[in-house]
């Protein structure tokens, strides 16, 4: 019995260090995209793959890091009918082609809005990340009036754009005078991720 009982243990610390190595390898692998800190606050972008084909769509994850002394907000855009839509529209993308064109990326807003507006507000303690997943179809360029980008075979940059500042609704049962808001512009760092001709 005492052996059987040791030999349990032992395989439920295993596999405890197992999952601790594939949560290690995952941060590590959003740690690519990392900019530099501004006023405490770090921005991160990672391809969810590298590699993708024709007529796929891209997925990428933003990451926020909290890498000073005190807990902090950010406002990431708005949220609609009380909480259960999000929109992080103060996260933006810049994409970079093979040929050199930049292109400077906008999260698309809702169609329509009806009703109350509230501010998009998470917290971020002291070392702690939080990360928010996009799809490339999710965002449109200004400039040239595109949506649902499709990218053609090629080599592509990436970086993210975070625009911060204080709330900006102040509704009922959200007052958030004094708050903490992280005020501010910052950039991530750029990765690289690549379009293929499909099989």
């Amino acid at each position: 019995m005492l052996i059987v009982s040791h030999m349990r243990r032992t395989r439920t610390r295993l596999a405890g260090c197992l999952l601790l190595i594939v949560a290690a390898s995952a941060l590590a692998g959003l740690a690519e995209g990392w900019g530099a800190a501004t006023h405490w606050l770090q921005l991160a972008i990672s391809p969810v793959r590298e590699t993708w084909t024709v007529g796929d769509d891209p997925e990428f994850q933003v990451s926020f890091r909290n890498c000073g002394t005190n807990d902090l907000f950010l406002d990431l855009g708005i949220t609609l009918a009380n909480g259960r839509r999000h929109f992080p529209n103060s996260v933006s993308l810049v994409l970079l082609d093979s040929q050199g064109h930049s292109r400077h990326l906008e999260l698309v807003g809702p169609a329509t809005v009806s009703g109350r507006i509230d501010d998009y507000a998470v917290g971020l303690q002291t070392r702690a990340v939080h990360i928010l997943r996009f799809s490339l179809s999710e965002f449109w360029c200004p400039s040239t009036h595109e949506s649902r980008l499709k990218l053609p075979k090629g080599p592509y940059k990436i970086r993210a754009r975070f625009q911060g500042h204080g709330a900006a609704h102040k509704n009922t049962g959200m007052d958030w005078a004094a708050w903490n808001f992280w005020e501010g512009t910052l950039e991530s760092g750029a990765v690289e991720f690549e379009i293929r001709d499909s099989k």
